[in-house]
């Protein structure tokens, strides 16, 4: 079993992922990732972020599980706390 080291401040003895470690770099997305996840923090399905954005619902659903497979998440509300923390606001739905 390989273990990753444990980190200062960690209450229960187990390292953080990488996507989570205080004081890594910044996360930096893609500009449709922004739109997307900025639509996801707004509550739309896939279908309805699809139509705004004028692409196939399942490059949506791609778009979120390269995010989930890249970073180690594993639910939207995940990807839109991420994208959040690192400074995700409304007006990436103005990205292009």
């Amino acid at each position: 079993m390989t273990t990753e080291p444990v980190m200062a401040g960690d209450t229960n003895g187990l390292a953080r992922s990488p996507a989570r470690q205080p004081g890594r770099d910044r996360v930096e997305f893609a500009p449709r990732q922004r739109q997307i996840l900025a639509l996801v923090a707004d509550g739309l399905a896939d279908k309805e972020i699809a139509v705004r954005l004028g692409v196939s619902a399942r490059t949506v659903r791609t778009h979120l599980e390269r995010l989930y497979q890249r970073y180690g998440l594993h639910s939207r509300s995940a990807a839109v706390a991420l994208w959040l923390r690192n400074g995700g606001t409304d007006t990436d739905q103005q990205d292009t």
